[in-house]
């Protein structure tokens, strides 16, 4: 019998509340850069008052020299700013982070099939055609042609996409503390991974992940320069996976499949708490050096008999 997901620990209390003291005002801040009308690239943090404006000068640097300088003319960055309430705020832990050793699209993909057709088969009473399902899904987002999407898909465990009122489902709201980061990219740097999509990345899997309602990700980029994907999981962390696709192709997405399908109450939820609540990472968990695909599969399968998840926890 499938049992349903735990649900998420109440929300730890901020630093200070628990003195009697006020709780450190936090800032939400945010960036979106579109050429000619489309999204191209974006990005946010939570800050403290004292570094919004330091915080919205790096993230204006960063919109304005992301596209190439020919369509600089083009260009249009949003900025905004948002206070966030206190009890909006869950302080949380990253996911660990494990690593495929791959150096070409069919390890990665023989990869993320065997890992599916582990973890599948604890919510699904058909797995290996749920499987096959979510894999002609990232096929489909995968083609030539297909354009970019503009946020993520809900998937219930048989594959079989989630309705949802818009094109996508963003998840916003998302931070770290300065002494997490840092301890962050030192595991990282360890490890051979550098680069600021990779600490992002983490972040949105580590709050995507700790739904009760989300039984994992898997995220393809639609930079046609960028081919390192990821999957998470409760139980194994986040698994970073080099050759998601191949080099040229625009087409990406991200998945979110669903412990169960969802009814109308579990769905607004989900979505409200994907889109409004802020996770302030305020600890990091280790980088594992990468591990070939026969060992990390054993890695993953021991985790996934585990219980109950043991990963993505308040920090």
């Amino acid at each position: 019998m499938i049992q349903p997901p735990e649900k998420m620990s109440p929300t730890p209390p901020i630093s200070g509340m628990d003195q009697g003291e006020p709780a450190e005002a936090l800032y939400n801040v945010r960036m979106r850069t579109s050429v000619n009308g489309k999204h191209y690239s974006g990005g946010e943090e939570i800050l403290p008052e004292k570094d919004i404006e330091e915080g919205v000068a790096r993230l204006f640097k960063r919109g304005f020299e992301s596209p190439p300088r020919n369509h600089r003319a083009e260009i249009s960055i949003s900025l905004k700013v948002d206070g966030i309430a206190a009890e909006q705020i869950r302080k949380w832990e990253l996911l660990p982070v494990r690593q495929l050793e791959s150096d070409n699209e069919e390890t990665t993909k023989s990869f993320i099939r065997s890992f599916l057709a582990l973890s599948v088969k604890e919510i699904s009473s058909e797995p290996e055609k749920s499987v096959q399902n979510i894999l002609d899904y990232m096929d489909s987002f995968q083609k030539p042609w297909a354009s970019p999407m503009w946020g993520a898909s809900l998937l219930a465990p048989s594959g079989e996409i989630v309705p949802t009122s818009d094109h996508g489902v963003r998840t916003t709201h998302i931070g770290i503390r300065t002494e997490a980061r840092l301890d962050l990219l030192t595991f990282a740097n360890s490890s051979g991974i550098s680069g600021r999509r990779f600490p992002e990345a983490l972040m949105l899997a580590s709050k995507v992940i700790a739904q009760p309602l989300v039984h994992l990700e898997i995220c393809v980029s639609d930079d046609p320069s960028y081919t390192t994907g990821y999957i998470a999981n409760k139980k194994t962390g986040y698994i970073r996976l080099p050759h998601i696709k191949k080099a040229g192709l625009t087409g990406g997405g991200r998945i979110y499949l669903l412990h169960h399908s969802p009814d109308t109450e579990e769905l607004a939820d989900l979505l409200s708490e994907l889109r409004g609540r802020a996770f302030l990472f305020d600890k990091a968990s280790p980088v594992y050096p990468p591990q070939k695909l026969t060992d990390l599969l054993f890695t993953c399968e021991q985790e996934l008999k585990c219980p109950h998840p043991i990963h993505s926890s308040p920090g």
